[in-house]
């Protein structure tokens, strides 16, 4: 097994872009973080901006570059055009992370159909 330090590094992500749902809370939040601060850019996309609002302010305060789009993944006409905005106004897009997603706490098989579907 190889010492993450050795893969893990500053810079690894210098001139990336990563498109992360979810990307601005939970676990898309120190993802996010960590990619910003091994250079990459950051967009950040979720159903509500206000999520956002952590990341934006560490991409400030630690000086790495984040942006952020509402979105709902659920939507496929949405994610088409908020995918080919963000690719544009970045340049491009280099890495996706797929991380949205509903919680419910309870067992799978106790979720309504239409809870089911939504996660």
């Amino acid at each position: 097994m190889s010492d993450s330090t050795t893969w893990l590094r500053p810079g690894l992500f210098e001139g990336k872009v990563a498109f992360v749902t979810g990307g601005g809370t939970g676990l898309g939040l120190e993802v996010s973080t960590l990619i910003g601060r091994m250079g990459g850019h950051v967009i950040c996309a979720s159903r509500s901006v206000e999520h956002h609002e952590e990341l934006l302010q560490r991409a400030k305060d630690e000086g790495f570059t984040a942006t952020s789009h509402a979105l709902d993944v659920r939507d496929p006409g949405q994610v088409k055009q908020v995918v080919r905005a963000a690719a544009r106004d970045a340049g491009g897009l280099d890495i996706l992370i797929n991380n949205a997603a509903g919680n419910f706490i309870r067992p799978a098989m106790l979720l309504a159909p239409k809870g089911f579907a939504t996660v």
